[in-house]
């Protein structure tokens, strides 16, 4: 009786072993079949970049993730720069209509720098972003202030890249949503750490990605116009002063008086330092005149080639 105890035991230790190996390689095997997914999802969203049309494309409901994937681009999106140089007749007025002009057109003043505005030549830098469709009728305004000394405009076409950003964001959700999925099947603790990291790190790169769609669309949507405006520099004629004559004697006398200074000062200080560069004076003149004696006294050399 008691070895059938046993023996019972023994066996039922052995099915529970078997069930709990089971089920580790059942989490094992639903992970891998998930990383296999988020791999075919991310092929499917590289090969839908690349085919990707300029064309607006319906919105697409908001995930579990919480990230929205925003419509494609539907028109040509373009980054305009450009930096002009105006000289005006008058800075601050100049300044003020240049404000008016931006808030008119839906644009702002984003920095600005003045330079000599006390002087006879005063210039000021602005920084200004304007609505991309309002870019070459506000340079034309600009233009009308004064008299154009520089123009430079640039372009680039960042369609492309937006359309890009579009497709790699696409790809990270779904991948996400795999992860979030076999994150709420699984039971093994290594399995759970795995997916954690993979949805942090495709958290990471969604977030990343988004501000660099972001920031790209911004500058696309507002172009940067660099303004620098100039006021012509008017000739003044020097201020009447009846008393110039005696300031300038004033001015010379002074001018003198301080130079005598600096001479009585010098000899002031040369006569109390005497006891010590007299001396030293003596003795170096001394040495020099032994020298020179030294040097007369010695017969002179006869060189025998001279015969």
């Amino acid at each position: 009786m008691k070895f059938q105890i046993f023996g019972l035991a023994l066996l039922a230790t052995m099915l529970s072993g078997c069930s709990s190996g089971e089920r580790y390689a059942a989490d094992s095997a639903e992970t891998a079949k998930a990383m296999s997914q988020a791999s075919e999802a991310s092929a499917e969203g590289g090969m839908a970049a690349d085919s990707a049309s300029l064309t607006a494309a319906p919105s697409s409901p908001p995930g579990r993730s919480g990230f929205k994937p925003a419509a494609m681009v539907k028109q040509r999106a373009v980054v305009r720069q450009a930096e002009l140089r105006v000289r005006v007749k008058d800075v601050e007025k100049a300044e003020r209509t240049v404000g008016s002009i931006a808030a008119e057109v839906g644009g702002y003043l984003d920095s600005a720098n003045s330079t000599d505005l006390a002087s006879d030549h005063p210039k000021i830098t602005m920084t200004l972003r304007v609505p991309v469709e309002a870019f070459d009728p506000s340079m034309q305004r600009f233009e009308g202030l004064g008299t154009r000394l520089s123009k430079t405009v640039s372009s680039e076409d960042v369609t492309g890249q937006l359309v890009d950003y579009e497709a790699q964001l696409k790809t990270l959700a779904a991948q996400e949503e795999t992860y979030r999925g076999l994150l709420k099947q699984s039971r093994s603790l290594d399995s759970v750490i795995t997916l954690q990291d993979k949805l942090t790190e495709v958290r990471t790169n969604i977030e990343r990605i988004a501000a660099m769609r972001k920031a790209l669309a911004g500058q696309a949507a507002m172009s940067t116009i660099q303004l620098t405006l100039e006021q012509d520099a008017v000739l003044s004629a020097p201020p009447a002063d009846p008393d110039w004559l005696s300031q300038s004697w004033a001015q010379a006398t002074t001018g003198l008086v301080s130079i005598a200074r600096a001479f009585a000062v010098m000899f002031i200080w040369l006569a109390v330092f005497s006891p010590l560069w007299v001396p030293i004076l003596l003795l170096a003149r001394r040495a020099i005149a032994a020298a020179n004696a030294a040097n007369a006294a010695k017969p002179p050399v006869v060189n025998p080639n001279t015969y």
